[in-house]
């Protein structure tokens, strides 16, 4: 009965050539287990097909208040039957105000944030009051009927959605975010595979599936750690993070640092790769209504790539996925939906894209990415990888967050993987932590995840490995992890005008992660300044006793080398202090030796950070007497790069 509904409703309402055309640029099949959700075009009533603003335009007249589009029509499709609605938009003062004043409002108070601008996040009860007006807003009618019988039909298998808005204005909003308040829960983690879609006649690239490995191209175009570490040193530390994956034979990765659009283009004209992992900046240009990569010229200025040019390196070659981890990469524009990058790369052929829809550090995407590139290699389909991914950044960060849907999934066909599954399905791996770090570990008694957040150290790993051959208590680990979005201070600026990196809320969101990572602490290095909630400029933190076991050092301010043993006596000698200071529930003094790690070093004097320290008399009573175990190994490390 619903698809005979929905068969009449479309012939008397759309154009039977209109409609075949819209169809056939959308790809859509008749006999499709995957349900398409297409905002179609803009009507002032109900009703009024054609009768839109453009039209009234094109007829060299203006538009009356009542001509005004009010509505947004939408389409919906699963497994042969057809349905539209009406979406409002605007009320025309006579009813109720719709729920786009409040989707708009939400909307631009998170870019706001995540722009580094102002403000604050939406809190957990804002965000699910944002989620469910998107989810009434696109689910209304017939369209939200035809939903709920896809649903029952899915037999305990998750829907495949996509949706496609032919509305610039309307298709950049972040659908992801919809909650279901009948169910209470947010579709894109528990309910369906959520992915978008372009309006386009160009058909998609066959995707040619294959056994694992990935083969991944990761080619990085921005400076690493603190902006002058060689190419070896930058490729060293953007492997680092693919490590894992490596290790578990699920990925095979080559590096291209310091990428330029002339050497991303020769890799892809000659050497084939499934997958593009592109590490860099990008930028929405509202003049232009144009969207960019950004490249580094010669001189080491910016370069902006235009889509067309994106477009031209990209498509063709083969790939199957592209991830963009890069800023503001998802944006589309206002008049034209496919100039952004992302849209122009999916509309020309691209058979499946990521990209960011909010303006995030590249460090931000990293579980995220992993867990979605284990999926994959998995066999897993598109869509369910980037379901599973979602949930993986849910989990491993505590509290309610908004990380999970900053990446978007463009994909014309969701149930597509690009791996065969294997004979055995592993299960998820510690993706954070390399199968090496951990074996050498084993056994002691405290263990030490260590996350270089923005890859300052290069040989952080060869620096971890001394410090547990000189002692059998401390076990070191490198761990590779994601920023959680809501850390930074927006209100206060530091030295440069940049955020603060909040201590406690940066603990807070990570306090499960010790769990998920099976280690006592997790060490956190940062080139960020640093703040708690009393005290600006720190570059050292630990927690009392009883809080998350999370330390952090930031290294803001200090003019060190990515590399030497100057720099590995600093960062022996940080260790130190804040293990003794958190486990010993130890502080600072201002009186006494300069060379105790628990000297106070307001000055950010380097030759203290950097030196040779011991324990003063006072500091190793205290240390004997609270940590009589762990004192021998605190001293051993002091001095292995004396």
């Amino acid at each position: 009965a619903a698809a005979g509904v929905a068969r009449a409703a479309v012939a008397t309402e759309v154009p039977a050539g209109a409609e075949s055309v819209r169809l056939q640029m959308l790809g859509l099949r008749e006999d499709a287990d995957t349900f398409h959700i297409v905002i179609m075009d803009l009507v002032a009533q109900p009703g009024a097909a054609g009768r839109n603003r453009r039209g009234a335009a094109s007829a060299g007249r203006s538009v009356s208040e009542e001509e005004r589009p009010r509505f947004a029509r939408i389409f919906a499709s699963y497994g042969g039957a057809r349905v539209t609605t009406y979406m409002p938009l605007r009320s025309d003062g006579r009813e109720p105000p719709t729920r786009f004043g409040s989707i708009i409002s939400t909307h631009e108070r998170i870019k706001a944030y995540t722009n580094r601008v102002e403000g604050t996040l939406p809190d957990d009860a804002e965000m699910i009051a944002f989620g469910t007006d998107l989810f009434e807003t696109l689910f209304q009618g017939d369209v939200r009927r035809l939903y709920d019988e896809a649903r029952t039909r899915q037999h305990g298998r998750k829907l495949d959605l996509v949706l496609t808005s032919m509305i610039p204005w309307i298709a950049e909003k972040p659908w992801e975010f919809a909650y279901d308040g009948g169910r209470q829960s947010f579709l894109a983690t528990e309910e369906i595979h959520f992915v978008r879609n372009v309006l386009t006649a160009i058909p998609a690239d066959v995707i040619t599936r294959r056994d694992r490995p990935l083969r991944i191209l990761v080619a990085s175009a921005q400076p690493v750690g603190f902006g002058h570490l060689s190419i070896d040193q930058e490729v060293e530390v953007i492997r680092r993070g693919f490590q894992p994956l490596e290790e578990a034979g699920l990925v095979a990765v080559e590096v291209l640092a310091r990428a330029t659009p002339g050497a991303i283009h020769g890799r892809l004209s000659r050497d084939e790769y499934q997958v593009v992992h592109f590490i860099g900046h990008g930028v929405f240009d509202e003049a232009t209504q144009e969207g960019c990569l950004v490249f580094e010229d010669d001189r080491g200025g910016a370069f902006n790539l235009g889509q067309r040019s994106v477009r031209e390196i990209f498509c063709n070659r083969g790939l199957s996925l592209v991830f963009l981890n890069a800023c503001q990469s998802g944006s589309g524009g206002q008049s034209e939906f496919n100039k952004g990058v992302a849209q122009a790369l999916v509309s020309h052929g691209l058979p499946a894209l990521v990209a960011n829809q909010y303006s995030v550090l590249d460090s931000s995407a990293t579980s995220f990415a992993q867990h979605f590139y284990w999926c994959l290699g998995q066999g897993m389909t598109l869509g369910a990888s980037a379901r599973e991914a979602r949930i993986a950044v849910n989990y491993s960060l505590q509290g309610e967050l908004i990380d999970w849907a900053v990446p978007v999934l463009y994909a014309r066909d969701p149930n597509t993987s690009l791996c065969a599954r294997p004979q055995r399905s592993a299960p998820v791996p510690a993706m954070s932590v390399r199968a090496t770090s951990r074996r050498a570990t084993t056994g002691r008694p405290i263990r030490v995840g260590v996350w270089d957040i923005d890859d300052v150290f290069p040989s952080l790993d060869r620096t971890l490995s001394r410090m547990n051959a000189v002692q059998q208590f401390y076990g070191f680990e490198l761990v590779d992890l994601s920023v959680p979005l809501d850390a930074w201070d927006m209100d206060n600026r530091a030295e440069g005008g940049t955020p603060y990196l909040w201590a406690e809320k940066f603990a807070r969101r990570l306090q499960s992660k010790t769990v998920e990572l099976r280690v006592n602490v997790l060490a956190c290095v940062t080139r960020h300044w640093l703040r708690d909630d009393d005290t600006f400029n720190l570059y050292g933190w630990w927690p009392a006793r009883d809080q998350p076991p999370i330390i952090i050092f930031s290294c803001a301010g200090f003019d060190m080398s990515a590399e030497g043993p100057a720099t590995d006596r600093a960062i022996a000698n940080a260790m130190v202090s804040a293990l003794a200071g958190y486990f010993g529930e130890l502080d600072s003094h201002v009186r006494g030796a300069k060379d105790c790690p628990f000297a106070y070093n307001p000055q950010r004097n380097i030759a203290h950070l950097t030196g040779a320290q011991r324990f003063d008399a006072a500091c190793r009573g205290k240390v004997k007497k609270k940590l009589p175990k762990e004192l021998p190994a605190l001293e051993a490390l002091l001095h292995v790069f004396a």
